[in-house]
């Protein structure tokens, strides 16, 4: 049975995204639709923060590795103040989990 709804009062307990309401009430998806993007667009944010954070960390290694002792003492302690500033703002980044360390490492592109 292929049941349409306004998409608010979910059964999962989970309301989804404007981006995913909006499609819902443009394609008028159903709930079981509504479902399973909401899923499939969850596994697919979570890969992506995973290769983003494999990225990062190849991106620091290379750095490091060119660094001599000096300038990679401070770039650590560089890294270490970035991300103290931004956890006293309760500042998160692309990739980063609420909570987690050294989003700091987002600002260095190379």
């Amino acid at each position: 049975m292929h049941h349409r709804s306004d998409h608010r009062g979910r059964r999962s307990g989970r309301t989804p995204s404007r981006r995913l309401q909006f499609l819902g009430r443009r394609l008028e998806l159903t709930d079981e639709q509504m479902d399973e993007l909401s899923l499939r667009l969850g596994r697919h944010r979570a890969k992506g923060r995973e290769l983003f954070r494999a990225h990062r960390a190849e991106r620091m290694s290379i750095i490091r590795d060119v660094l001599d002792d000096e300038q990679r003492e401070r770039f650590e302690a560089m890294l270490r103040r970035r991300g103290e500033r931004r956890g006293r703002r309760g500042l998160h980044h692309r990739g980063h989990e609420p909570g987690e360390t050294s989003p700091s490492e987002d600002d260095i592109r190379v």
